[in-house]
């Protein structure tokens, strides 16, 4: 209740024009024992009560001090935040500062994620989105509409346009000062151009994105960091020069995301790869996936493979034969691990 009463008593110091004693007011509570609960909503009634008081200055002040907190993730009292600026750009009498207000609000919902609060104070204020509007928020919506519309038809000219709003969202000026919410900007521009088929720029987006977002969303960088691997194995399949690439981002993906399935499945793609150049280094490289390893029974199948190849393009003579011990030894070691783990799958599901 303390806290709450701190709260009433510096919602009237604002509304008295007292900005200064507001502010420490609000400060204080920031820095105080309270419930955390409490404590992380100070931003939220702070620009309230400056809004409330038509002190608009003030009120986009605060709110842009708090802007770098929006990409540590969603709570009720950004959230809030983001909602009232938002309110307050469409239905405060503010004229000078209204769109500034709407677009850091906007830009905090996006970088939470927060898309279905979005859409709901936008619907209810009848916002519309043009592609001429300026501002790194409007250009974002406006390019997240479109990637999810061309998720839904596929169609290449959407994911098109998708892709040149989200390009012109990030050549914004705020873009280049949050780097959470341009990260997560970045990423959807990365898919757009990897399901247009431009694997090279997909890629230096996904890395870019994937290092911008692994302070605060590890999950999405680790997501980005694969993708960014995705891209480099596609590319690295027809054109030889990026196969260097594809391994370098397997090794980042496995030294920032050791834990990661996906540090697994690229150390295997890069074993794969391998295969297509030199059947003899593939063995080698597909011998070491460990018994337990995930990739374990499909390594020894290529193995399988690999050495049948040998055995057939081999002349006939010594070489030939010991070949074919060997291929009879590793279909035996793959016979007997293709049966231990289907034995295991059914366990698992009685």
């Amino acid at each position: 209740w303390r806290a709450r009463t701190w709260i009433g008593l510096s919602l009237v110091e604002a509304a008295m024009g007292q900005e200064r004693m507001a502010s420490i007011c609000f400060r204080l509570l920031r820095e105080s024992t309270a419930p955390t609960a409490i404590r992380e909503q100070a931003d939220y009634w702070h620009v309230q009560a400056l809004m409330n008081a038509s002190s608009w200055d003030a009120a986009e002040a605060v709110a842009r001090r708090a802007m770098p907190r929006f990409s540590d993730g969603a709570s009720q009292g950004k959230v809030s935040l983001c909602t009232a600026l938002l309110r307050g750009a469409y239905c405060g009498p503010g004229p000078a500062h209204r769109e500034s207000l709407a677009e850091i609000g906007m830009t905090g919902l996006i970088a939470m994620r927060q898309w279905s609060v979005l859409q709901e104070v936008m619907s209810e204020y009848d916002v519309e989105i043009d592609s001429d509007r300026p501002g790194f928020a409007w250009k974002w919506i406006r390019g997240h509409r479109l990637r999810v519309r061309a998720d839904a038809n596929r169609a290449a000219a959407t994911y098109r346009a998708a892709r040149d709003s989200l390009e012109a969202a990030l050549s914004e000026k705020q873009a280049r000062s949050d780097l959470g919410a341009a990260s997560q900007c970045r990423a959807e521009l990365a898919w757009c151009q990897f399901q247009l088929g431009e694997f090279d720029k997909a890629a230096g987006n996904y890395g870019l994105a994937s290092s911008g977002l692994e302070r605060n969303s590890p999950r999405a960088s680790e997501q980005a960091a694969w993708m960014e691997f995705v891209c480099f194995d596609k590319l690295a399949r027809t054109q030889s020069r990026f196969v260097s690439a594809m391994g370098k981002a397997a090794d980042s993906l496995r030294d920032r995301f050791p834990d990661s399935e996906y540090a697994d499945k690229a150390a295997f793609a890069v074993r794969r790869m391998s295969s297509n150049r030199d059947p003899e280094s593939a063995i080698v490289e597909l011998e070491k996936v460990a018994r337990g390893d995930n990739e374990y029974l499909t390594a020894r199948r290529d193995i399988c493979q690999l050495r049948y190849t040998l055995w057939r393009s081999a002349a006939s003579g010594t070489k030939k034969t010991l070949l074919a011990r060997s291929l009879k030894a590793d279909w035996e070691k793959y016979r007997t691990v293709a049966k231990s783990e289907s034995a295991a799958d059914r366990k698992s599901v009685v």
